[in-house]
């Protein structure tokens, strides 16, 4: 338990920080957005490439890890989707947003930081497996509300969309990147 705290506890004393220094008027909203993209943009991309370049291939491509996180994902997902339409009359595209909410976890800026401090090097590999498995399937099925919202629903445009949404995403692309390094036996130093 003092392990666990010891790990969490600087990271929320940094958000309550971040947060009583917006409270303040010490940072205004485009410090807090610049900070956000900071962190998304430039400080976790890194920090998952080397944890997953460094990763034995093996671990990699655990499909039996990712089909059930994914099944309970997916789960979550449609059932509260579904509550959103039903309970709280919600457009399809509100509904989507709802279960998206309720489905896709912040691990990126809590999580990955976490539990690569409390699991060491190896948590990397089945994080980003979640992660890009994660992105993939709730994009999916975000822009697939999204298109039946509008009526325009086209396969194709749904893959573009998906595909482009994945490709400007940094934080995957260094996954997707970093997988290929550590299959390929690319060391980094």
């Amino acid at each position: 338990m003092l392990k666990v705290l010891a790990l969490s506890i600087p990271l929320f004393v940094l958000i309550f920080l971040g947060m009583f220094a917006r409270a303040i008027g010490f940072i205004g909203e485009d410090g807090a957005l610049n900070l956000s993209k900071f962190a998304f943009f430039v400080a976790l991309p890194p920090m998952m490439f080397m944890n997953v370049a460094a990763g034995n291939p093996e671990d990699i491509l655990n499909w039996g890890f990712v089909w059930r996180y994914e099944l309970a994902t997916i789960t979550l997902f449609i059932v509260t989707a579904l509550l959103a339409r039903s309970a709280f009359s919600l457009t399809r595209l509100e509904s989507g947003i709802f279960g998206l909410n309720a489905a896709y976890p912040n691990y990126g800026f809590d999580g990955v930081p976490l539990c690569i401090l409390a699991f060491g090097a190896e948590a990397a590999i089945p994080l980003a497996l979640i992660l890009l498995a994660d992105t993939f399937v709730l994009l999916t099925a975000l822009i697939f509300y999204k298109l039946t919202e509008t009526r325009k629903t086209s396969l194709q445009k749904l893959s573009k969309e998906i595909f482009q949404r994945f490709v400007y995403n940094p934080l995957m692309m260094s996954v997707f990147v970093a997988f290929i390094f550590s299959i390929a036996d690319i060391e980094i130093v």
